[in-house]
């Protein structure tokens, strides 16, 4: 578990991520940033939150945002490592449509569709 640690911006339960305020996690991850960090991204990263809170009240796990890939030179938004289960998540921000064949997630645009398979 301590090398996902490392790979993480931020990290911890669910509970504690449920308890903190939003801007407290962008604080954090702006923190861990190697570039600088646009307004934008900012309220990206606090729109996660808000969105993520509440669906994953009551639930038990680890959080971890922007997760570095090894190997794939990018990062998973946010994984979730609940059940024994992990689950990751890209968010998105602008345009509803993408063009077919436009890289879109951490694996590219057909990346989940592996992944669906998984039964989660």
């Amino acid at each position: 578990m301590a090398s996902l640690i490392k790979r993480a911006w931020y990290q911890d339960s669910i509970a504690a991520f449920g308890r903190m305020g939003a801007e407290d996690v962008v604080n954090k991850l702006s923190g861990r940033s190697s570039f600088d960090v646009t307004l934008e991204q900012k309220q990206a990263w606090g729109r996660t939150v808000e969105l993520l809170q509440p669906a994953l009240a009551g639930m038990q796990g680890r959080i971890y945002f922007e997760f570095e890939i090894p190997r794939m030179g990018s990062r998973a938004d946010v994984v979730l490592f609940m059940q024994g289960r992990l689950l990751v998540l890209e968010f998105k921000a602008g345009p509803q449509v993408f063009p077919r064949g436009q890289p879109r997630t951490a694996g590219g645009a057909d990346a989940g569709r592996d992944r669906g398979a998984a039964g989660w």
